[in-house]
């Protein structure tokens, strides 16, 4: 009942976008942008979507003992408000890119631009819907955008159909990507960002010999190359680097704005992961990251990096005294 909710909200919403005219170049320009916002919902990358993957895994764990977090260790609560965000989220993106699909192609304007930004609507509708049917299995599949009240509640589809979907979306949006864009654009989907996730595909879809032709399409595309500094794929200054494929974009507005969210943080002390992930009390952060711990990595995680290994230190908030660590 609450994903009907849910979904309801959200096509009641959007009856008034599909009804709308978009005519020029900017509009399809727009619709597609507008595709890239759900990334950075709460319900997505800005919060939920860490919680999503580490909490289900057996890789971290949490000092509560009762809280939403248990919806991630798969304890039944009368409110599952993270999960339920996370299906709102990836419904947001989904329908998003539905109508930009819908849209795009009937708008005139130059031909190959009209192709890129199909292209960027696949790649989004197959990107989220990959991470949609990883987390809840079988998921309602639009492949369009519904118009109408009759269309709001679809039945789930098997989950290996939505797979024959993503890996369309994703192959048909690597034909037509460029490998880069100006630096002002880097954010959107390139051919190596398609490519790569189709191989991730495979990978989880057991289709090995698959996954490993993609993935060696994007290594000999020469366009990434591993990092000097592990550590810059993390921090502000290297944003888009040399490893980089794919990346979520966030503003920094600064604490003035809302600390919370900001790459400044609260007193310059913390910025969001460290808020979320970092060790509670540590004073004021000169001896690491000051933050909630609300995920905690397991010694067994901790464990599984040989020693000496840089990426430790650079992967898992501790709290150092000498060489030894509190993880």
């Amino acid at each position: 009942m609450k994903g009907k909710i849910i979904t309801l909200l959200l096509l009641t919403f959007y009856f008034s976008s599909f009804s709308q005219e978009y005519t020029k170049p900017a509009d399809a320009i727009g619709l597609v942008n507008q595709g890239y916002w759900p990334l950075a919902h709460t319900g997505n990358y800005s919060i939920t979507y860490m919680y999503l993957m580490e909490m289900s895994s057996d890789d971290v764990t949490t000092k509560y003992n009762s809280n939403d977090l248990d919806d991630f260790n798969w304890t039944a609560q009368s409110a599952m408000s993270k999960l339920e965000r996370y299906w709102e989220a990836s419904m947001l993106g989904i329908l998003r890119a539905n109508l930009a699909l819908e849209k795009v192609p009937m708008i005139k304007m130059d031909p190959d631009l009209k192709k890129r930004l199909i292209a960027e609507a696949k790649f989004l509708r197959g990107f989220y819907y990959f991470h949609f049917t990883n987390a809840f299995g079988d998921v309602p599949l639009y492949t369009t955008f519904p118009k109408d009240s009759s269309k709001l509640f679809i039945p789930r589809t098997a989950r290996n159909i939505v797979y024959q979907q993503i890996k369309k979306d994703l192959d048909e949006a690597a034909r037509d990507l460029p490998v880069s864009y100006h630096t002002s654009e880097n954010w959107r989907a390139t051919k190596g960002a398609a490519t790569a996730f189709l191989g991730k595909v495979y990978l989880f879809d057991q289709k090995w010999t698959d996954a490993a032709a993609k993935l060696k399409e994007v290594v000999d595309m020469g366009v990434y190359t591993l990092t000097s500094d592990f550590d810059e794929n993390f921090d502000m200054e290297n944003e888009h680097c040399s490893e980089s494929i794919f990346e979520v974009e966030f503003a920094d507005l600064g604490p003035s704005y809302n600390g919370w969210i900001s790459e400044v943080g609260v007193s310059n002390v913390n910025n969001h992961r460290d808020l979320y992930m970092g060790i509670q009390s540590l004073g004021n952060g000169s001896n690491g990251p000051n933050g909630f711990s609300e995920l905690i990595a397991t010694s067994d995680l901790h464990s599984e990096f040989e020693g000496g290994d840089p990426r430790r230190r650079k992967s898992l908030y501790t709290l150092f005294q000498g060489e030894e660590a509190q993880t």
